[in-house]
């Protein structure tokens, strides 16, 4: 428990805050009332959720609309998902549940999950990640964590999967098909770097208070966050880290300003980031707190929709956030990057030239000053697959080559963080 007072004694200090006294966030009605548990985008116009009854919701315009997808087969709470373009993603949830679509959620395939100590695998499943079409990991109930090679034909369990345990594995994101991180209930955090062959654990942000680990996400290969709530402290918290370590030292743990009320949790359940400075947080009772800088200070958001638990966030690479929960609510806000320290960007321009690319291009970046600055491109999922500069540059313009010679062609971004504010484009890979 020590090590959680001591946080809260500083992040008191530096995240209490006050409601922002503006609307923000908007509702979005998408004609249901059933509980939305999961969102995920493809790309900027392309996204999907996963919900109660087996339901799964579609947008082709940003958000805007939604369609419910009526080809599930399944009537089971869905808990997760992972796409890796437009058409091709993964749906898991209660009862073992793996459901793969190659055609935009038109139709559905049901996967078996690897058998666990030698029986049918049969708990829930709530995380799942892929980095291309063909490999992936899912995470769930009784410690299980289990990869595949083919798409999910077949899955096999992983020297990380905790047979008969109860360290609920709530939480999974690989990075590539090597460098792998997940979280279980009770402050486990897990690290591989060969693919899920084996498996590194650790409590790096402490054991007392049973912390309630809900989610995850890394920035880059080395920065992430965890983000849940320890069960005999009076508040939920942020772990941060900048170096991907299972070492408690690697890890600052931060309280929220997000309090217990009598024996309610303010479970933290999800988070995400635009880019490397700018990332949201939702929360039960309907909490959302947003950071600029990295996850330094977070600051507590109005939610039009009252105070129903929130389970999932997102935010686009363009800064488009969203969030879902009970009763169907799905709020959006737009541009979560534009509203802070844009005096940083005055006189600043960046772009790619050519674009399209075709074997390299270069990313161009003009500073009316000296700035701190990090320079980094994303994919339609918004993973960071390139880091071009971090640290400062002089006034004047600068040129970062960047080669695409082995990517995929398709719609990538390129963003530079300047002293806490961000701005950036996009450029299509021939």
């Amino acid at each position: 428990m020590k090590r959680f007072i001591n946080s809260l004694v500083f992040s008191f200090i530096v995240l209490a805050a006050t409601v922002s006294s503006y609307a923000q966030w908007t509702q979005v009605n998408i004609g249901t009332a059933i509980e939305l548990r999961a969102i995920s985008f493809a790309s900027q116009n392309v996204g999907y959720i996963a919900a109660d009854s087996g339901a799964v919701f579609k947008t082709t315009n940003g958000g805007m609309s939604w369609t419910r997808l009526t080809t599930t087969g399944v009537n089971v709470t869905l808990r997760a998902l992972s796409f890796v373009n437009e058409n091709v993603g993964v749906v898991v949830g209660d009862n073992a549940t793996i459901l793969r679509t190659t055609n935009g959620g038109m139709t559905w395939t049901a996967q078996t999950a690897a058998q666990l100590a030698g029986t049918a695998y049969a708990g829930s499943l709530r995380g799942v990640s892929f980095v291309n079409e063909m490999t992936g990991w899912i995470s769930g109930e009784l410690g299980a964590i289990q990869g595949t090679t083919n798409g999910g034909a077949t899955w096999t369990s992983q020297a990380g999967d905790r047979a008969n345990t109860t360290r609920d594995v709530t939480g999974i994101q690989f990075r590539n098909v090597n460098l792998g991180y997940a979280i279980a209930r009770g402050g486990f955090f897990y690290r591989t770097t060969n693919g899920g062959m084996t498996w590194q654990e650790s409590r790096p942000y402490g054991s007392s208070g049973n912390p309630r680990t809900q989610n995850l996400f890394f920035t880059s290969d080395n920065t992430g966050f965890v983000v849940g709530s320890p069960q005999s402290a009076p508040s939920a918290f942020v772990a941060r880290t900048t170096t991907g370590d299972t070492a408690a030292s690697a890890w600052t743990v931060q309280m929220t300003p997000i309090a217990r009320v009598a024996n309610d949790d303010p479970r933290l359940m999800s988070v995400h980031f635009a880019d490397a400075n700018n990332g949201v947080i939702a929360s039960r009772r309907g909490f959302l707190l947003r950071t600029s800088n990295a996850g330094t200070t977070w600051t507590q958001e109005t939610n039009p929709a009252g105070t129903g638990d929130l389970n999932s966030v997102w935010v686009t690479p363009n800064g488009t956030a969203f969030a879902v929960g009970v009763g169907g609510v799905l709020l959006r806000r737009t541009s979560i990057t534009t509203s802070v320290r844009q005096e940083e960007l005055v006189g600043v321009s960046i772009s790619a030239q050519p674009n399209p690319a075709n074997g390299s291009t270069s990313i161009v970046l003009n500073l009316p000053k000296a700035s701190s600055v990090q320079i980094f491109v994303t994919n339609v999922l918004g993973q960071t697959i390139a880091t071009l500069h971090e640290g400062t540059l002089q006034a004047g313009q600068q040129a970062f080559s960047w080669n695409v010679t082995n990517l995929p062609s398709g719609v990538y971004f390129y963003r530079a963080s300047i002293n806490g504010a961000s701005i950036g484009g996009r450029v299509v890979v021939q």
